[in-house]
């Protein structure tokens, strides 16, 4: 995979001399806006303090719907962003990680 400058998969981007991460991409479309972290808090229904974390890639967003939210909220592609994210298991619909759980709590003890 590679990046938007081509080169390699760590995000980096030598030729600009910054990292294209997920929290970066994010906070800059925040700024471009003019919104402070509360106000992209408010309109996706989380904490200032998560919208903080995520921007300094302190934790990860690990929901296709957060990044629905965010995407629709900054206007910027949900490609762009699935683009900036850190290599490794592509976000979890809520959907399918409930299934999930509600198959598993039905095989009990022993499996099935």
């Amino acid at each position: 995979m590679l990046t938007r400058c081509g080169y390699g998969t760590s995000g980096a981007c030598p030729v600009a001399g910054i990292e294209l991460t997920l929290g970066k991409t994010i906070a800059k479309a925040r700024r471009r806006k003019g919104w402070p972290q509360r106000d992209l808090a408010a309109m996706i229904g989380r904490s200032e303090s998560w919208v903080s974390q995520v921007e300094r890639d302190v934790i990860p967003v690990n929901s296709l719907d957060a990044l629905r939210q965010i995407s629709d909220a900054l206007g910027i592609s949900l490609a762009e962003l699935l683009a900036a994210a850190p290599p490794g298991p592509a976000p979890v619909s809520t959907r399918r990680r409930a299934s999930s759980a509600r198959v598993d709590r039905n095989l009990g003890p022993g499996g099935g």
